[in-house]
């Protein structure tokens, strides 16, 4: 099967490069005062032996206050502010009170996923939009729970599809090269996952699917590059239908390590290649139909 593709590149999203670009700045500058809690030995047994994410089993305090400070800084940042609409729905969501944004924030981390449906047709907003901002907003304060919480996380026994922290899909893979992007220090070719809510970044097999956990074999898993760039890959899986972007640290030429999220804008060519070819991926920002 040819696993290259010829494509014309496409424009990067300019708009949403800057917008990411001054999160991350944002997210790096601002520091919340957060309340940790020590993690018990028995939850930590729950974790490991029934695979379940720790923010499921102890979920950190949300506090409305923040969260909604984050989300209002957040969407002063936002490209199409200048568009009439949009900032009004997003007004209208700042007008609730802390409680909500607390609840909200809660649901969010335990993948309550009818939160953000019903946020959509209630607020009239963009689904795309929303859970952009959202995520983008919740990544602000949560840093200082996953960095805190990252001591109880043994790196390789985790063999999951989701984030051991907070549970969500992958944002983005990587194959491992001797200088780590990503800033996770592990054996060169090793594959790592990097969740978009918590921005943990965990091990995971090479041979299964990052969505659904089939083991890949004959007839079961390809992969597509587009021709000129194999460290740009698309895992896809035949089994669920599902894509993952995967970069080869091995194989590409980064001069300095860069965000995750940067990287998954600037690949959104390769999630229009994998739609045309009607894969769906678990964590499709820019699609209204998921």
């Amino acid at each position: 099967m040819n696993t290259e593709l010829k494509l014309n590149m496409v424009e990067l999203p300019t708009e949403l490069i800057k917008f990411i670009t001054e999160t991350e700045d944002i997210t790096n500058q601002i520091e919340f005062e957060v309340e940790k809690e020590i993690i018990a030995d028995e939850v930590i047994k729950e974790h490991k032996e029934k695979k379940t994410p720790l923010f499921h089993l102890q979920t950190p305090k949300i506090e409305g206050r923040l969260f909604k400070t984050a989300f209002s800084k957040v969407c002063e940042l936002l490209p199409d502010k200048q568009d009439d609409s949009l900032s009004k729905q997003f007004n209208q969501l700042l007008a609730e009170d802390n409680q909500f944004w607390g609840q909200l924030g809660r649901k969010m981390i335990l993948q309550q996923e009818d939160v953000i449906k019903e946020l959509t047709i209630e607020k009239e907003i963009p689904i795309s939009s929303l859970l952009l901002v959202l995520l983008q907003s919740l990544r602000i304060f949560l840093k200082e729970y996953s960095q805190f919480y990252q001591r109880y996380l043994e790196q390789g026994e985790w063999k999951e599809e989701k984030c051991p922290l907070c549970g969500w899909p992958p944002l983005i893979g990587h194959f491992i090269a001797g200088d780590d992007t990503f800033g996770t220090q592990n054996s060169a070719g090793a594959k790592s996952l990097f969740c978009p809510l918590c921005d943990t970044d965990w091990l995971y097999s090479r041979l299964h699917c990052s969505s659904c956990g089939e083991q890949f074999s004959k007839g079961k898993q390809n992969y597509f590059y587009v021709e000129g760039n194999d460290g740009l890959i698309v895992n896809h899986c035949s089994k669920c239908n599902s894509y993952l972007k995967i970069l080869d640290e091995r194989k590409l030429n980064l001069t300095s390590p860069k965000s995750p999220w940067m990287l998954y804008l600037e690949t959104l060519h390769l999630d229009f290649l994998a739609e045309k070819r009607d894969y769906s991926s678990n964590l499709n920002l820019f699609n209204e139909k998921n």
